[in-house]
């Protein structure tokens, strides 16, 4: 899956591996490191002012991600059933 923002000026890459990236379109350079997930990466979307990404990954759990430094914000994780 491939996720431009609004601009044009960047594109996330999402796949199939446990690895998403951002990358200048125009260079075609990473802009940060691999954003790293224990499953593989379901879908991908990059906040409007391409800062923030928010990604799903195999298990349902979603992540907000500092976009070019790779720093984990949050974690959500689907709740489980007690009855599970």
């Amino acid at each position: 899956q491939l996720v431009l923002t609004p601009e044009g000026s960047r594109v996330l890459t999402v796949s199939s591996n446990t690895v998403a990236r951002l990358w200048d379109c125009r260079t075609g350079e990473p802009l940060g490191p691999g954003l790293k997930h224990p499953t593989f990466v379901r879908r991908g979307a990059v906040s409007s002012d391409g800062q923030r990404v928010a990604t799903l990954d195999g298990s349902q759990a979603a992540y907000l991600w500092d976009a070019t430094g790779g720093n984990l914000f949050a974690r959500f994780a689907e709740p489980t059933s007690p009855n599970a």
